[in-house]
């Protein structure tokens, strides 16, 4: 039986982004439909497929009201998404990419931990494995906990943490009418590295308290065409955007009690950013490793946080040496160094 809220069944809105995964979107629709939990609808948006996506997507609405589908211009996941607010009709809005799926008592799950502790966001985990017998265990608390409007530093002190527990929309559950009140800058449209830990961020801001579950209810895929794994000359702009606005976002977060994240903060993650993209580019060869570096070179954000000595110091050695040596452009030395690197890593991974 469905966990209700008040006294009408909690009803989750599932959004699904879509872009050429005609692969894989079957077994994530089927893991959501098949959820024991089954007041939800599902809203699948297609993001410009030029495969079978849409037509994949568009079967499964023919045969079941759960299902919606939009399609829309290519965007980015950031854009599919707010693609689909406007029509969410649930409680609360999960968010689930198209080669990922959920445990089948997931929902169920969710609901029971919000009848039981209402929030504007539940926190939950990714599963190890595709049969849901493990969890990562990324956010660093003991067992399920409330977080009151008191205790929203415990969470959002960890924006930078090491093990990225805030930076996937897909480990939350948000309050839909929370979710609809967000208002984003403009320059987060084209987003697509960082856009998920960045929305996150907008959206806790906004959030008076959360819910950490702690479970595995979402397994993660290591899919090669995923964006996580693939280079583009883009994602240092969009470094650049969360620097920037992340520094307004201090503003507001420098109100909260415990709060510790500063500047520096910022300024060595754009730092260390700058770092992962000179990494990624040679792996791609050297000519992609020089264009990369040029854009390094030239951009202002970096010339800024640079200006901050406590952010350099907290650098990792390897970090100082090749954004020095590309900074003086002396980027054949630095792109031997970084290739030589990855291939050790390479080697250690066998």
């Amino acid at each position: 039986m469905d966990a209700h809220l008040g006294d009408k069944p909690l009803v989750f809105s599932v959004v699904v982004p879509v872009y050429n995964s005609q692969e894989f979107v079957e077994r994530c629709i089927d893991s959501v439909l098949s959820q024991e939990h089954e007041a939800l609808e599902l809203i699948l948006v297609d993001d410009g497929s030029t495969d079978d996506s849409f037509e994949i997507c568009s079967s499964y609405s023919a045969t079941d009201q759960r299902v919606r589908v939009i399609k829309k211009e290519n965007g980015g996941p950031f854009s599919a998404r707010l693609a689909a607010y406007p029509y969410v009709t649930g409680d609360y809005v999960l968010h689930v990419d198209a080669d990922d799926i959920l445990a089948p008592w997931a929902l169920a799950h969710l609901a029971d931990a919000i009848s039981r502790h209402p929030a504007d966001v539940v926190f939950f985990e990714f599963s190890q494995d595709e049969d849901f017998k493990s969890a990562e265990c990324r956010f660093p608390f003991s067992g399920s906990v409330c977080f009151g409007h008191e205790d929203r530093a415990d969470y959002l002190n960890l924006v930078f943490s090491r093990t990225y527990c805030l930076n996937s929309m897909c480990t939350k559950a948000i309050k839909a009418d929370l979710l609809k009140r967000v208002e984003y800058p403009a320059n987060m449209l084209g987003m697509i590295s960082g856009e998920d830990l960045l929305q996150s961020l907008y959206v806790l801001n906004k959030a008076s308290n959360a819910y950490y579950l702690d479970e595995g209810l979402y397994y993660y895929s290591l899919n090669s065409s995923g964006t996580t794994l693939t280079f583009r000359f883009s994602d240092l702009n969009d470094y650049e955007v969360f620097y920037r606005n992340f520094h307004e976002l201090l503003k507001s977060f420098c109100d909260v009690p415990g709060f510790v994240l500063t500047e520096t903060d910022n300024d060595r993650s754009l730092i260390f950013g700058n770092f992962r993209y000179l990494q990624n580019a040679a792996r791609q060869g050297e000519s992609t490793f020089h264009l990369a570096s040029g854009m390094v070179r030239d951009s202002k954000d970096l010339a800024e946080a640079m200006n901050n000595v406590s952010a350099k110091k907290r650098l990792r050695f390897d970090a100082a040496i090749i954004l020095r040596l590309v900074l003086s452009n002396f980027n054949r030395l630095a792109y031997v160094l970084l290739a030589t690197e990855n291939r050790l890593h390479e080697l250690m991974a066998r």
